[in-house]
């Protein structure tokens, strides 16, 4: 399928890029990181620029080989597992809540949800994992490359605390995401999305890391003889469907 050759094309311009390649010495540790922020963010909802028929597609395990391979993915340091949210001042493609601070007065579960979408922006919580001291996540990244107007300044960056009990669903890989959508499918157009109301019964978040989101960023995953709705997640993110923290500390950056 046209996927494995889409899913080369990017591992080839990951890595391409040479280790430490990057203008500013303060983040010479970040250039990996940056790398694959630029790439997989340049990878575009094609809705909206009137692609939509040409979406590829491609299945799971053969996409997970061509990126088992990639190098870039491999020098990866191991994260400390702290959890980042960054608000904006304002944003249509965030899941709506009042301004300041996630709180779980404001935060909408996946509970409320009935429209499938394979990355809500109505209800749940993003959060991005801490890379750098102190306030450094791939979200983070992502916004000071592609923030401009979509996302405006300021933003405020949050440290979450997450309780020791959260239930949290790792996607690794494309099949740990077909997985998922198997368990819990809804379909509509003919394509099926993840029914993140049910999803929500058994966890708390689901996390994507780089390798998922390499091989599932912009294609539409075979599942039977269907096809899964192509997402754009554009950096490694945990999706929250339910409010399991037990404190929100603001990080002066």
């Amino acid at each position: 399928m046209e996927g494995d050759t889409e899913v080369r094309r990017r591992i080839g311009l990951l890595d391409g890029a040479p280790p430490g390649a990057t203008t500013d010495p303060d983040r010479s540790g970040l250039s990996d990181l940056i790398t694959l922020v630029r790439v997989m963010g340049g990878i575009t909802n094609t809705y909206y620029v009137g692609l939509y028929d040409n979406i590829p597609r491609g299945r799971a395990e053969e996409l997970d080989r061509i990126v088992a391979e990639n190098q870039l993915v491999q020098r990866l340091p191991e994260t400390s597992g702290v959890q980042l949210w960054t608000g904006v001042s304002s944003s249509k493609l965030a899941p709506s809540r009042l301004e300041g601070s996630p709180a779980e007065a404001t935060f909408r579960s996946a509970i409320e949800t009935s429209e499938p979408a394979v990355k809500p922006t109505t209800f749940g919580l993003y959060t991005s994992t801490r890379v750098q001291e102190p306030e450094v996540s791939a979200w983070r990244l992502y916004l000071e490359t592609y923030g401009g107007s979509l996302f405006p300044k300021p933003w405020r960056t949050y440290e979450l605390t997450v309780t020791r009990g959260a239930r949290i669903y790792e996607i690794p890989n494309a099949q740990a995401w077909v997985e998922l959508v198997q368990r819990y499918p809804v379909t509509r157009a003919d394509l099926v999305y993840p029914d993140w109301k049910e999803i929500s019964h058994t966890y708390d978040g689901v996390r994507l890391t780089w390798p998922a989101i390499i091989a599932i960023q912009g294609i539409r995953l075979a599942i039977g003889e269907q096809f899964i709705a192509d997402g754009y997640w554009d950096a490694e993110t945990t999706l929250w469907l339910n409010w399991p923290f037990t404190g929100v500390h603001p990080i002066q950056a």
